[in-house]
């Protein structure tokens, strides 16, 4: 090797003649398509399975389980080539494609490109092998076949043998086919043919440190005596900034390293993903032999022991996903329209890193991480096995050549959970001329400890290494991911020698089944996963993410009335790590709120301005301060404020009411048409009707029994409120029951023995003058007790086919749960009935089921009868909308999951439960998850509750 030493400062307006005059540039022809959505048909056959044993053509790139063809066999169910004790019928496609090429090219070097194959390949060209047998399906291979090829216009005939998993490797079957992830099969990413001049350069490796200095490591072919060679960066442009120039080499040569240092350059980060180009030229006595042109990024990446992950020297925290290659209708074989749109939902989410689960992605979403600024793990393949020494030796080197200058890849992972081949370790430093760190996901390697699933309890928290699990919180059901990451990060954002973390996983791998009738399947509880449906739907712990990653925090956002004092000043913090606040612009308006007999018409904003951000630096705080109108308190019913960077990406929206929920209530439940109310007490049923409507209460409990609408349809609320988790008994006597008149209407008032445990202590009910049934109850909470809920519930029977819509004022658009009440916000919100199982089917979101918080009022629609309108004077109620559907596998309810609901299907709650995740219950995830706790000394609840049935006048 040839080392060419020396460092020589060049000034960004150095004036270099163009080397591109006479530019001999590599040359590509595509033999398949490009991506998913741009697929050219082979010829193709498959040995067993659907559509076996018969020619027929096949879109490449793409897995041939998604065109009809072989068996979808999912990795966890693979043990030593066979699945469930059977053996894979499909275990190899023979594909078939004809092709041209051009005379000019007689006298180059031309290979062929495979950018991936499952798993194992064998290639011919014109009935003659290629080369080696390549094993390993998420890299990029090729083969010189300049002495294969017919010129003159003559037919070149391509084949490739797949098996879709590997005859000779076994542990490459160990490594990729037994996992916890879809086993795909086929030629699912593009290939090419790539066209060299005799003399070229072969490899360029960069490494930029974010100060400017820049070492570059090219491998030269049939490059030697006489030759020069010039390096050239310049920005995307193409305006240089600097150059190295090189004269004679004393010797042939194929490797020669280059050193030299460029003044005031911009450093790539996830926050300032500033890219440069570097051009490298041959030249011989004045003409280009050959160039290319490299992207890069000035970046720097260090972990100090004892202290943290650094990039450009700041301390950093990954606020990380895992993500794999994935689209429903093609597998493996995705595009880079899809790799952008991911990266931008993962951005949108305020998280700044990815881990590339469980193998090296499409290039396509590297260069998109580059482009956006994500922090990438990128990750030899090996979930709980690991490649034998020779295939992984093969494979990592694959990987490291084909990503090498991605500023974004910080870290590469040998495997995971044990997928780690440890002998392969000091290969990453062989082909990664950056010295990037490698860590073993799972466990303390490489001055980092990556522990997967800790509980908030765990030891591993309090470690003197670096903390950073590559993965926690797994997701399951709604569980995991935005349900105790509040927790967990504020004990991360606490610990000095955290890195953050990455939650696992992006989104749930459901397929399509065209054998199932086109039902998605997510083999049970293995894949439904993600923070996002298979076609990317947005569950609600997508936006509890947003808000707590957000990186432009405001204070008030937890509560959801501003101070009575508020005068138009935030308290904000910034958690970058490179960029001032002041940066962002922060959009606020006034919105005037409807009411529940005007949900038609929507809100109304009102007056609105912009402000910029406050000067506050990466890790400081400052006063964000808006000048509001004069009466804007009175005026308006809400105040929404919107936090946009400078990218115009919006980091979030908050929102906050103005007017608390008793004065609504009483402005809403005023006036209207009075009407007299006829009153019956017999049989142990108090009747009370009223413009033809009938309710009927039942006094040994004092219950609803039933309400009925003026055709006699029932609207189907009853017995209730029942105290959750205890029974009451009316006291004894003639006093259990007192009739009275209110607000132009009759009362019956009620009184319970209970006076411990979650009993019911009274219930007074008053159907008004004008229509509306008030509803006012207390109990009592004592005895040092812990619960999932306190509050009072309703049975809804037959809700399912009844209930049609819901429309409502307070947090939302989604659900909530006790260690996930982030991610919603103050506004009229309105969504249809479904029946979705997170993660499991329908995959239709905001879910209708489920706990929403700071209840104002709620309009639910009745099919056939009209619409129950429900108002409250409370802080802070919970409404509880029916309970969700349990998933597949019920354990997530009633085991680690720790969920739980209480008997009924409408419920007006003071407290809600938690929700766990996959492997910890809600209670491991931190306090937000725990059961409410019950004072010794009692805890008495008031709830006062208005309900119109009907449509309101």
């Amino acid at each position: 090797m040839n080392k060419v030493v020396g460092v020589i400062i060049v000034s960004l307006n150095l004036v270099v003649s163009s080397i591109a005059a006479h530019a001999v540039e590599t040359e590509f022809q595509y033999l398949s398509g490009t991506d998913k959505d741009n697929t050219v048909d082979w010829e193709f056959r498959v040995n067993g399975g659907r559509r076996a044993g018969t020619w027929t053509t096949i879109p490449v790139p793409s897995n041939w389980e998604f065109h009809g063809f072989g068996t979808y066999q999912y990795g966890t169910d693979y043990k030593s080539g066979q699945w469930g004790g059977v053996r894979a019928p499909d275990t190899e496609g023979h594909y078939r494609y004809r092709f041209t090429v051009p005379d000019e090219w007689r006298n180059k070097q031309v290979r062929i490109v495979f950018d991936g194959v499952m798993t194992e390949a064998n290639v011919y060209v014109n009935c003659k092998l290629a080369g080696y047998e390549h094993v390993g399906g998420f890299y990029r291979f090729s083969y010189d076949i300049t002495n294969l090829l017919k010129f003159d216009g003559k037919e070149n005939v391509l084949e490739v043998v797949v098996n879709r998993f590997s005859t000779t490797r076994p542990s490459v079957n160990e490594a990729e086919r037994a996992a916890d992830y879809w086993q795909f099969s086929g030629i699912h990413r593009p290939v090419w043919l790539e066209a060299f001049p005799q003399n070229h350069i072969s490899r360029v490796a960069i490494d930029a440190d974010h100060v400017g200095d820049i070492g570059v490591k090219l491998e030269l072919v049939n490059v030697g005596f006489g030759d020069g060679y010039t390096l050239q960066v310049q920005s995307l442009d193409g305006t240089p900034i600097g150059r190295r120039a090189g004269g004679t080499l004393s010797r042939p040569t194929t490797v020669l390293d280059y050193y030299f240092s460029v003044r005031n350059v911009d450093a790539w980060t996830a926050e300032t993903p500033n890219l440069y180009q570097l051009h490298v030229a041959i030249e011989r006595s004045g003409a280009i032999l050959h160039e290319t042109t490299e992207r890069f990024g000035f970046r720097t990446v260090e972990v100090k022991p004892r202290d943290g992950l650094y990039i450009n020297g700041q301390k950093v925290r990954m606020r990380g996903v895992n993500r794999g290659s994935f689209w429903p209708t093609s597998g493996r074989t995705t595009s880079r329209t899809l790799s952008l749109a991911d990266a931008n939902l993962i951005k949108d989410m305020n998280m700044n890193a990815v881990r590339m689960a469980h193998y090296p992605p499409n290039k396509h979403f590297l260069e998109v991480a580059d482009e956006l600024g994500l922090y990438i793990l990128n990750e030899l393949a090996g979930w709980h096995d690991s490649y034998h020494e020779t295939s992984g030796a093969r494979l990592l080197k694959e990987m490291i050549l084909r990503d090498h200058n991605h500023p974004s890849i910080i870290i590469w992972a040998n495997g995971n959970e044990g997928g780690w081949n440890t002998a392969l370790d000091d290969d990453f430093a062989i082909w990664d001329t950056q010295d990037r760190p490698v860590i073993h996901p799972w466990t303390l390697f490489g001055n980092i400890e990556t522990d997967h699933y800790e509980s908030w309890y765990s030891g591993t928290y309090n470690t003197q290494h670096v903390f950073m699990p590559t993965e926690f919180l797994h997701g399951m059901f709604d569980g995991g991911h935005g349900a105790g990451l509040e927790d967990h990060w504020n004990k991360m954002l606490a610990k000095s020698t955290s890195a953050g973390g990455f939650l696992w996983v992006f989104a749930d791998e459901g397929v399509p089944r065209d054998d199932r009738g086109g039902a998605i399947d997510t083999d049970g509880n293995h894949a439904p996963d993600g923070i996002v449906g298979p076609f990317r739907e947005k569950e609600g712990s997508y936006f509890a993410i947003k808000e707590i990653w957000s990186p432009f925090q405001v204070i008030q956002s937890s509560s959801q009335w501003l101070p009575n004092n508020f005068a138009g000043d935030f308290s904000v913090l910034n958690r970058y790590a490179f960029t001032n606040l002041d940066t962002h612009s922060v959009e606020w308006e006034l919105i005037t709120m409807p009411g529940p007999g005007q949900i038609s018409t929507g809100e109304t904003i009102g007056e609105s301005g912009s402000v910029r951000g406050p000067s506050a630096p990466p890790g400081g705080s400052g006063i964000l301060r808006i000048t509001l109108p004069s009466g804007w308190r009175t005026s308006y019913d809400a105040l929404r404020l919107r936090i946009i960077d400078a990218t115009q990406r919006e980091i979030y929206t908050h929102s906050w009411a103005l007017k608390r929920p008793v004065g609504i209530a009483r402005s809403t439940t005023t006036g209207g048409t009075e009407t007299n109310v006829s009153h019956m007490d017999a049989n142990d049923v108090i009747t009370w009707t009223q413009d033809g409507r009938t309710i009927k209460i039942d006094k040994t409990t004092g219950y609803l029994q039933s309400v009925k609408s003026a055709t006699n349809e029932n609207f189907l609320l009853k017995d209730g409120p029942r105290a959750v988790g205890g029974s009451s008994g009316l006291i004894s006597g003639s006093n259990a029951v007192i009739f009275g008149t209110a607000n132009g209407g009759p009362t019956a008032h009620f009184t319970y023995s209970s006076t411990s445990g979650p009993g019911l202590r009274q219930i007074t009910w008053n159907l008004m003058s004008n229509g509306w049934l008030k509803l006012e109850y207390s109990q009592w909470e004592r005895g040092n007790d812990e619960k999932y809920s306190i509050g009072a519930v309703f049975d809804f029977p037959n809700h399912d086919s009844k209930i049609t819509r819901v429309d409502w004022l307070g947090n939302g658009p989604y659900r909530v749960w006790k260690n996930r009440l982030r991610g919603v916000e103050y506004g009229l919100w309105g969504k249809e009935y479904n029946n979705t199982v997170t993660g499991g089917s329908l995959w239709v979101y905001p879910e209708f089921k489920g706990y929403h918080s700071h209840l104002n009022w709620a309009v639910i629609d009745v099919k056939n009868v009209g619409p129950i309108t429900v108002v409250t004077e409370n802080n802070s109620l919970y409404f509880m909308l029916l309970k969700p559907v349990a998933p597949q596998h019920p354990a997530l309810i009633t085991g680690s999951g720790g969920m739980s609901f209480p008997s009924g299907d409408i419920g007006f709650l003071h407290q809600i439960s938690a929700i766990g995740s996959k492997f910890n219950d809600a209670g491991s995830h931190g306090p937000m998850g725990s059961k409410y706790t019950v004072p010794s000394s009692g805890e008495s609840f008031t709830t006062t509750l208005y309900f119109y049935f009907g449509t309101l006048p």
